[in-house]
């Protein structure tokens, strides 16, 4: 009787476990929150996590092009991925610089950048200071804006960092990334129209001591483990994307490069 008893308990401790998808895949997480009113979709990167990469990738076809987001998806197969900085509608060209595996791919205008080192090391950087240096220190960049939260405190300035459009001061869908005093990068998408001063203050609540604007709008968009979560109403010229495993990434970008086995 004690030995059945103690198997049921066994079962039960069993089921009660979480269940594990993969090494790495709490190192990338998805969780609905309510921040400052709004309906919040949050994606945290552990970029503690070394073998986590976060890396601009372009539609097909390369810069000058756009694709459909669940195109882009399904083709590139990340963890993760939130819309990207900002284009021209006609031209198809970002406005910001991107920097992808370390190399500069186009340099835009707009004055700042995510910027992520080889070792994961997360940072807010100016674009000016960028530009000196090429972003030679950094292994991904991509330049967005404007800021929204510096050194913990909302710092909400469009016009100062020279944004003109009046975009930016409707209220309108929107998408944001943040880093936490953990260096943990917070990827953070509203449907809901909301002006920036309210993103700003998603962002502090969520806890980043850094952030910065993104895309929104009809660009507005948000993956998460395949599942597109806040669709766009126009295709895409590129995503901030994540992968859970370098491997991953290279086996999907560059196939003939990888591995054996």
């Amino acid at each position: 009787m004690e030995r059945r008893a103690w198997l049921w308990w066994a079962v039960g401790a069993c089921l009660l476990l979480p269940k594990v998808v993969g090494a790495h895949s709490s190192s990338v997480s998805y969780a609905l929150r309510y921040q400052a009113g709004s309906r919040v979709h949050v994606i945290t990167v552990n970029l503690n996590d070394k073998d986590v990469k976060v890396v601009p990738l372009l539609a097909r076809g390369g810069l000058g092009r756009s694709e459909a987001f669940g195109g882009m998806i399904a083709r590139t197969m990340p963890d993760a991925a939130i819309t990207g900085t900002y284009f021209g509608t006609q031209c198809l060209v970002p406005v910001g610089d991107l920097v992808v595996d370390g190399n500069l791919i186009h340099m835009g205008r707009v004055g700042t950048g995510l910027a992520i080192t080889p070792s994961n090391n997360a940072l807010i950087v100016p674009r000016f200071q960028g530009r000196q240096n090429r972003w030679a220190d950094y292994e991904a960049v991509i330049c967005g804006g404007p800021s929204l939260v510096r050194d913990g405190k909302i710092v909400l300035d469009p016009r100062a960092e020279g944004f003109r459009d009046g975009g930016h001061f409707r209220q309108a869908a929107r998408t944001a990334v943040g880093i936490t005093r953990y260096n943990k990068l917070l990827l953070a998408a509203v449907s809901k129209p909301i002006h920036l001063g309210r993103m700003a203050r998603i962002m502090k609540e969520l806890g980043a001591v850094q952030a910065l604007s993104l895309d929104g709008g009809s660009s507005a968009a948000l993956s998460y483990q395949a599942s597109i979560i806040v669709p766009p109403a126009r295709r895409l010229t590129h995503v901030l994307a994540v992968y859970s495993s370098r491997a991953r990434y290279e086996q999907v970008m560059h196939p003939r490069g990888a591995p054996a086995g």
